[in-house]
């Protein structure tokens, strides 16, 4: 699935245009060489395109997959 990545207030946010959902990241950790995205609701999107989401200019379209849901 597609989803903006952003960063307001110092912060880094999902936008996810399908839903119309805006959803802070808590959480950016590294796992099998691919980043994972822990949000404030309990999802763990994995960034399936080759980037860093620290080194990346913001705002930017990536590709991710929905990996685990609380």
């Amino acid at each position: 699935m597609k989803v903006t990545l952003r960063k307001a207030n110092d912060r880094l946010s999902v936008y996810i245009s399908k839903k119309d959902l805006e959803i802070d990241v808590i959480d950016c950790y590294k796992d099998e060489n691919k980043f994972i995205l822990k949000l404030s609701n309990g999802c763990e999107l994995r960034i399936t395109d080759d980037i860093n989401p620290y080194e990346v200019k913001l705002p930017k379209t990536i590709n991710v997959t929905k990996i685990g849901n609380v």
